[in-house]
């Protein structure tokens, strides 16, 4: 990505994201599973979109699994730090 961030996708997923992030932030939207090697950048961090919630992070590697047939959705550390909001409960914060 233009940031050097790097994301690698698992079949039957899709992945949208701007040609140039905003000077405040770097927002995507995935559907399906993605992992992600992101550049760490705290002046812009890193949000990753889906249907069941947003994966905010710094700098990391992190999976993220939300196939929208699944009734499970998942992310997993590798390592850093993420904070996952759920949008059917904002207030519980992980």
């Amino acid at each position: 990505m233009s940031d050097g961030t790097k994301v690698k996708l698992n079949a039957g997923s899709t992945f949208t994201y701007p040609e140039v992030f905003s000077a405040s932030s770097r927002e995507v939207t995935l559907k399906g599973e993605g992992f992600f090697e992101v550049q760490k950048n705290p002046k812009r961090p890193f949000l990753v979109h889906t249907d069941k919630f947003i994966v905010k992070v710094l700098g990391t590697v992190f999976n993220v699994k939300a196939y929208a047939t699944d009734k499970k959705v998942e992310t997993t550390l590798l390592s850093g730090k993420i904070l996952v909001e759920l949008h059917d409960r904002p207030e519980k914060r992980l």
